[in-house]
C-alpha cells in the first residue's frame, strides 16, 4: 500500500470523472490482469467511487436514480454496458512488444495491419469519449444541481478516502 498522500496532490473531480469512477469500480470491468494487483486497484477504484458519490450526495447504482429519471437511468446502464464493451484486437496484451516488432518487419503487409490497428485504436477511443460524453450528460440531466459539483483530492481527505492511485503493476511483478 502507499503511503499517506503528500497534502499539495490536489485533484479535481466533476460529473464526468464520477463517471469515470462508476466505470472503474464496475464489477463488469476486465483488465489483463488478475491477483493481487487486482484486488489492490478494485479496491481503490471502489472506494474513490464510494467517495465521490457521498460527495456528490448521489449514487450511479440502480437504486440511485429519481424516480422520474428511470428512463435516463436505463440508458445510462446501457450505456455502461457498452462502453465496458469496447476493446481493440491488442485489448488485454500487457506488452506487445514482439508482435509490434513482427509486424515491422514484415514489409507492407504489416504496415498495413499497424496502420488498421491505429485506426481502430483511435476510433475506440473516439467512442470512449462518445460515451462518456453521453454518461456525464445524463447524469446532469437526472441530478441536476448536485451534479454540478466539482469536488477535490483535499475533500476525499476530509471524510477519509485517500485517493492516491496504487503503485503501477510492475510494484507486484512477483505474483506473475
Amino acid at each position: 500500500m502507499t503511503d499517506a498522500p503528500p497534502p499539495d496532490r490536489q485533484v479535481s473531480y466533476d460529473r464526468r470523472a464520477l463517471v469515470v469512477a462508476h466505470l472503474d469500480a464496475h464489477p463488469d470491468k476486465t483488465h489483463s490482469w488478475s491477483g493481487r494487483y487486482e484486488a489492490v486497484l478494485r479496491e481503490h477504484h471502489q472506494r474513490l467511487l464510494d467517495g465521490l458519490q457521498r460527495l456528490f450526495g448521489f449514487s450511479l447504482d440502480r437504486e440511485g436514480w429519481p424516480a422520474d429519471a428511470a428512463a435516463l437511468a436505463m440508458l445510462f446502464r446501457g450505456t455502461v454496458d457498452s462502453c465496458l464493451a469496447l476493446r481493440t484486437p491488442g485489448s488485454g496484451f500487457l506488452e506487445g512488444g514482439l508482435i509490434i516488432g513482427k509486424l515491422e518487419n514484415a514489409g507492407q503487409r504489416g504496415e498495413h495491419v499497424l496502420t488498421a490497428l491505429h485506426r481502430i485504436h483511435d476510433l475506440t477511443e473516439q467512442s470512449r469519449q462518445a460515451h462518456l460524453d453521453i454518461l456525464a450528460t445524463l447524469v446532469d440531466l437526472a441530478f441536476g444541481a448536485p451534479a454540478q459539483r466539482v469536488v477535490t483530492s483535499a475533500d476525499l481527505r476530509a471524510i477519509g478516502v485517500d485517493d492516491t492511485p496504487p503503485p503501477f503493476l510492475s510494484e507486484y511483478f512477483d505474483d506473475y
